[in-house]
């Protein structure tokens, strides 16, 4: 039974937490109704407001519980039964306190599962923030919770070590320890512990890996590597972050980010990732933070001391290397960080204004910062900023309106140009929003004219491929956007309901269609991954392919089909078996300078891609010449023609004259010698 001074203390401390839970609660209300008068008519502000609303109250019951979690361990003496439990099944401290840790990160668990399955998983759903299906949270809260009791009943020993050989200093050593540690853990998340939550893998090749690759150069960090992780299994949100260290260090791009935002959007959002680089904020937040748990680990010994001899004995201990000191250790630390929290939040906020800074500098494109931050925080339901308390304890970033007061503000002499308005009266004429077709749809850029070509050729076939009405969107297989409006108009063929037309794949259905068309059925073959070659005049015979591991053969199924139905049934056995690799085998290099149309710029592998030229045109005077491309990609979607990120003013075509060492397109970039054509 703890005693009327120990009571006392713990009157105190849940009376402050009760004040300081109404303070925001009032604050935030005040300021959500002020916002809702300024912002009146701003889209989803609704929606927006009522999720502040309801993270403000699960905020406030996960506030109560820092502090009410370990007090009941205390006061009920359930941690010295934990420790008289785990102190009687074990051969010695370690074990004992490998168990402790055990029981209690399993018990705090349990008790903050409810709240965290209704805040992480209900609510994100409910205001559509969330992809997560029930089993992919369930194990990612696993995942994390597991790793967590590893790392303390692998680590929880040291503390007490140090407790108990060193009781006026240990807070000394343990603070000085834990600089390497924060090294050590910098260095190794990036590479072992957040890939066993999501996929990480290097950006995909095109236009934006290029101008990445560029602003890291121009930021003297070139060996930094850049990696999209594959958030969108997980949530509708964007971000990016810079981390790691020495070999480690890394940009990561939420995969949500690339498909929601511009390539000058996503550009930007890069270049303050590499602020945070250049102005060595990992470094000081490693050294800063060792130098905080220093400070913050000596107070937690006097003040855990002091409780811990006005309590006489009451919490079923009498020293503090005793492992039921825990969650004293627990409820003391969570009081002197909550107490820190201002300085550290004041500090992370301003590191973020010198990478806003560094980010506006570097990308040259104030505009497209703005644009950026406006969809990150709307596509998040965040406000334009929390009541003044709560941004004094709890934002680690400068609100949105601070953001963007300081952008307008800021002066740079490298302001990104808009295109001059005769580009843009150029480009209006390329473009014929009512045709239908590929030629009609794309006019040459002004002095270009196309060559004529037989009606039977596969350049007339491409060129005048059916399109679907301009501004339409490019959909997976699966019914949903292509995020990423890289393309500038979509061509009007179904891909089916399976993710096979993929890159490759798209090539083969233009080819395998054209020659269909003009019923020149023996020109259909395609070859397998493996070297086997597939006839579409076999599988008109009545011949189907079976495929029994490594081995692949003809087998006699039905009688004589050349129709439509039965060809698509041929189309997808190609796609399932065959790939970039397998193409890129069966093609012909040509000399860029030779380029026709209908030509194939191919990347065999794993990952590899492709891209089909399907127009070209030339000028009389000069002999200049410039062709257009399409693709699909992963996973299967509409085929489409891309458009030239590179030059605005004639895109979708692309110059010729201009590749040097390579074609940069949206999504990948060939090398100058990646151009391969179908052998007759």
């Amino acid at each position: 039974m703890i005693n009327g001074k120990t009571a006392s203390i713990f009157f105190i401390v849940f009376i402050c937490v009760i004040i300081f839970i109404s303070m925001i609660l009032i604050g935030e209300r005040g300021n959500m109704d002020a916002i809702g008068r300024e912002y009146a008519g701003k889209p989803d502000l609704d929606r927006a407001i009522e999720y502040r609303k309801v993270n403000i109250k699960i905020w406030a019951i996960n506030f109560l519980l820092t502090f009410l979690i370990p007090t009941i361990f205390l006061i009920t003496g359930l941690s010295a039964k934990i420790r008289d439990f785990v102190q009687a099944k074990s051969i010695n401290s370690f074990t004992a306190i490998c168990l402790y840790a055990f029981f209690y990160l399993l018990i705090d668990f349990l008790i903050a599962l409810p709240l965290n399955y209704y805040s992480g998983f209900v609510i994100r759903h409910r205001f559509g923030l969330s992809n997560q299906n029930i089993h992919r949270w369930l194990s990612n809260v696993l995942k994390n919770t597991l790793i967590s009791v590893l790392v303390w009943m692998l680590f929880l020993w040291l503390p007490y070590y140090l407790i108990k050989k060193y009781p006026d200093r240990w807070w000394l050593y343990l603070g000085l320890i834990s600089i390497p540690v924060y090294t050590f853990v910098t260095l190794i998340t990036p590479m072992y512990i957040d890939p066993l939550f999501n996929k990480y893998m290097p950006i995909r090749e095109g236009a934006l890996k290029v101008r990445i690759e560029s602003q890291l150069e121009k930021a003297g960090i070139e060996g930094c590597d850049v990696y999209e992780v594959d958030k969108s299994r997980d949530t509708k949100e964007m971000n990016a972050y810079m981390t790691g260290v020495f070999g480690s260090k890394r940009i990561v791009i939420w995969d949500t980010t690339i498909d929601n935002l511009t390539e000058d959007e996503t550009i930007s959002i890069v270049s303050h990732e590499i602020g945070h680089y250049v102005k060595g904020h990992i470094w000081k937040s490693i050294v800063l933070g060792g130098l905080l748990t220093i400070m913050v680990l000596y107070f937690t010994n006097i003040l855990s001391f002091w409780i811990m001899g006005m309590s006489d004995g009451a919490f079923g201990f009498t020293k503090l290397y005793d492992i039921a000191s825990l969650p004293l250790f627990i409820l003391v630390l969570n009081i002197i960080v909550f107490i820190a929290s201002p300085a550290m939040n004041g500090y992370s906020r301003y590191i973020e204004r010198q990478a806003d800074r560094f980010e506006i500098e570097l990308a040259g494109n104030k505009e497209a910062y703005l644009s950026s931050l406006d969809k990150l925080y709307n596509k998040s339901l965040s406000l334009p900023r929390p009541s003044k308390i709560y941004k004094i304890f709890y934002c680690t970033h400068p609100p949105y309106e601070e953001r963007v007061e300081m952008a307008k503000a800021y002066e740079t002499g490298n302001q990104h140009s808009t295109p001059y308005k005769e580009e843009k009266v150029q480009r209006q004429e390329i473009i014929n929003r009512d045709g239908m077709l590929l030629m009609d749809r794309i006019n040459p850029p002004v002095g270009f004219e196309r060559d004529k070509e037989d009606k039977d050729s596969f350049s007339y076939y491409l060129r005048h491929l059916p399109l679907k009405p301009h501004g339409s969107d490019v959909h997976y297989y699966d019914g949903r956007v292509k995020g990423r409006k890289v393309y500038e108009a979509v061509v009007d063929m179904d891909i089916g309901e399976r993710d096979l037309q993929q890159c490759a794949d798209a090539v083969m259905r233009l080819r395998a269609e054209y020659l269909y068309g003009i019923g020149d059925y023996g020109r259909i073959h395609f070859n397998f991954t493996n070297g086997f070659r597939a006839d579409y005049t076999k599988w008109m015979e009545g011949y189907r392919i079976k495929v029994d591991g490594n081995n692949t053969s003809w087998v006699k199924k039905t009688g004589y089909n050349d129709d439509y139905q039965s060809f698509r049934g041929y189309l997808n056995m190609v796609f399932a078996y065959a790939g970039t690799y397998s193409l890129q085998r069966e093609l012909q290099s040509v000399d860029i300078d030779d380029m026709q149309v209908g030509d194939v710029f191919i990347q065999g592998g794993s990952p590899g891609h492709c891209v089909i030229v399907v127009d070209m045109a030339k000028e009389a005077k000069t002999g200049q010449r410039v062709f257009m491309v399409a693709q699909s990609y992963m996973p299967a979607q509409d085929i489409h023609i891309l458009k030239n990120l590179q030059d605005d003013c004639i895109s979708p075509w692309y110059r010729l004259d201009e590749i040097e060492d390579r074609l940069i397109t949206p999504e990948w970039t060939f090398d100058r010698g990646a151009l391969m054509r179908f052998p007759d």
